[in-house]
């Protein structure tokens, strides 16, 4: 998932729903689940929902509204 610190390891994350540009674009790595799909692979997307980045990009200021 995109963060904007590659210092933070991908903790601080700012984009849930968009994949980290760091790795490359979206479609390299559908292209990837999708070969993995294809050979019975399953695939995880892993996040850490305890490191909020804590700027103006951040959850940690959302208040549900």
């Amino acid at each position: 998932m995109e963060h904007l610190l590659g210092a933070s390891w991908g903790y601080q994350l700012i984009g849930y729903f968009a994949f980290s540009s760091y790795f490359g674009v979206a479609e390299d790595f559908q292209e990837f689940v999708d070969a993995c799909h294809a050979a019975n692979i399953g695939v995880l997307v892993d996040w850490v929902p305890g490191h909020f980045c804590r700027n103006a990009d951040a959850l940690s200021y959302y208040d549900g509204t």
